[in-house]
C-alpha cells in the first residue's frame, strides 16, 4: 500500500513538474491548462515553490549592438575616452563577465541614467586628477544592427566590428551644474585633496520621506539617511 502510494506520488511530481516547465503560448497552453484543472499543478507549483514563468526570456534577440561612449572634457578643452564601453575592446564570445559592460549597455538605452552616471564620472576624475574637476561629460551613442539570420547565412556568418555604426550626440553635462558632479569635502579630506573651491551640490532625493514633508504631514517615524553621496 504504503509502495504504490509512493509510486502514485512520484508519477504525480514528475507529470505535474513536466507539464508546468513546458513553454507558454502555443499547444501547451492547453496542456498546462488542463493541468491547473484537474491536477492542481498551480497549487501544487507554488507549495513547493518550483513554479515556472517563460516571460522571464526576452520575447525576441536584440536587432542591434548598443554601446554609450563616455567622453570627458578637461578645464583645458581636451576631450578623453575614458572607455567605458566595450565596442572595439572586447571581443565576443569573452570569457570574464564585465559588470561595466552591463551598465553601459543600460546607459545607451535608458536616458534616465545619464545624469546620474555623468556625475559619478565627474567625481572619479576630480579624484583621480589631484583634486580638479572636469568641466563636462559627454555621451555619443553608438548602434550597429545585426544581420538578420538569413542574411549571417548568405553571407557565412558576419564580422561584429565591419557593421556600419550609426553614432548619435546623447547628451553633455557640466559638472558644476550637474548635482552631485563634485567630491564633497569629507571625501576630498578623505582623499588627501584640498577643499573644494565651490560649494558641493547635493541631489535632490525623492522618497517616501520628502514627499510626507512636502505635503505637511508629520512623519511617523525617524527616516533612514538617504542624502549621502554617490560615491
Amino acid at each position: 500500500m504504503t509502495r504504490g502510494l509512493l509510486s502514485l506520488f512520484i508519477a504525480y511530481h514528475l507529470v505535474v513538474t513536466i507539464v508546468a516547465s513546458l513553454p507558454s503560448g502555443g499547444p501547451a497552453d492547453e496542456v498546462q491548462a488542463l493541468a491547473r484543472r484537474w491536477l492542481l499543478a498551480r497549487f501544487y507549483t507554488d507549495a513547493i515553490a518550483s513554479a515556472q514563468n517563460w516571460r522571464f526570456f526576452s520575447p525576441e534577440p536584440p536587432r542591434e549592438n548598443v554601446y554609450m561612449r563616455v567622453l570627458v572634457e578637461d578645464r583645458a578643452g581636451a576631450v578623453t575616452d575614458v572607455e567605458h564601453d566595450s565596442y572595439g575592446r572586447q571581443r565576443y564570445p569573452y570569457l570574464w563577465y564585465d559588470h561595466g559592460r552591463k551598465v553601459n549597455r543600460r546607459l545607451a538605452n535608458e536616458p534616465l541614467y545619464a545624469r546620474g552616471y555623468a556625475a559619478w564620472v565627474c567625481r572619479a576624475w576630480e579624484r583621480t586628477h589631484g583634486g580638479t574637476p572636469p568641466a563636462s561629460v559627454r555621451f555619443v551613442r553608438l548602434a550597429a544592427r545585426i544581420p538578420t539570420p538569413a542574411e549571417a547565412y548568405a553571407t557565412n556568418g558576419f564580422d561584429p566590428m565591419a557593421l556600419p555604426v550609426r553614432a548619435t550626440d546623447a547628451g553633455r553635462y557640466a559638472c558644476a551644474d550637474v548635482p552631485e558632479g563634485r567630491l564633497p569635502d569629507d571625501l576630498r579630506r578623505r582623499f588627501g585633496l584640498p577643499p573644494a573651491e565651490t560649494p558641493f551640490k547635493r541631489a535632490e532625493a525623492r522618497t517616501w520621506w520628502t514627499e510626507r514633508r512636502r505635503a505637511g504631514a508629520p512623519p511617523a517615524e525617524a527616516p533612514a539617511r538617504d542624502d549621502a553621496p554617490l560615491e
